[in-house]
């Protein structure tokens, strides 16, 4: 076929020309936007998640869209996922919560982790920063856990895995994983242990956070694709899709 709703397989190319089929390039194209390695992340994730902030993928969304506007809302359509759309925003809200927290985290080497005129940290401010990275990072695993997206699934699991590569580390700084796969933090340890090691977890773009903000954005990606084959039902009984509201901080 050599158009699908208006939109040509020229054109899709075009849209798309940016975009390599090459693991390797696409690796390398999400390294220049944020300073990753290969050996650090997952790219078959991330590389998709690239495509979106490049605005290829936003392009051909707005366009299939501009194409359809006026389509009739009771034309039953086939779901293509089992999660609803309530689910899969709660999953974005909190993939959302998490890489904010970790960005704050990782760029704020200078000021957060910054010491006085004695050498000293200020673990008041560490532990509580450190504090809420942890409370996001255990409601994306909450709210992630009934999840039937394989794609979110897998991107959470990445997360996860990252997360148990610095478990030795995070014991150091009183935080524990835990059975469930959520974290847990103990004041006191935190507090008494060096801040020179909570700085490796949480500073730079080698830290923790800094993969926990790559991996969150995947999450968050993902979710909002899988919230546009999300169905629900029309007053006439029929299904309907719901793009309305998903792209649009991507168009």
């Amino acid at each position: 076929m050599s158009a699908y709703y208006g939109i040509t397989s020229s054109g899709v190319s075009t849209l798309f020309s940016s975009l390599s089929t090459s693991r390797t390039t696409m690796t390398n194209s999400f390294d220049s936007m944020y300073g990753l390695t290969s050996s650090t992340l997952d790219t078959s994730y991330l590389g998709t998640y690239a495509s979106i902030r490049n605005g290829s993928y936003a392009t051909l969304v707005k366009a299939y869209y501009e194409k359809n506007e006026d389509a009739d809302a009771n034309v039953t359509t086939t779901s293509t996922s089992t999660d609803t759309v309530k689910e899969l925003k709660l999953v974005e809200s909190s993939a959302e919560d998490l890489k904010s927290v970790a960005d704050e985290l990782y760029s704020s080497g200078s000021t957060l982790f910054a010491t006085d005129d004695d050498g000293e940290y200020d673990t008041d401010a560490i532990y509580e920063k450190v504090s809420e990275f942890v409370d996001s990072y255990n409601s994306l695993i909450s709210d992630s856990k009934n999840i039937n997206s394989s794609t979110i699934a897998s991107a959470v699991s990445n997360l996860q895995n990252a997360t148990e590569n610095y478990e030795v580390l995070l014991k150091k700084a009183g935080i524990t994983i835990n059975s469930d796969g959520k974290l847990s933090i103990d004041e006191d340890t935190f507090k008494q242990a060096n801040m020179s090691t909570v700085k490796t977890i949480f500073s730079g773009t080698n830290s923790l956070a800094y993969q926990t903000s790559a991996y969150a954005a995947t999450v968050d990606y993902y979710s909002a694709y899988e919230a546009t084959k999300s169905n629900t039902y029309t007053s006439s009984g029929a299904y309907s899709y719901n793009y309305a509201s998903t792209y649009t901080s991507y168009i």
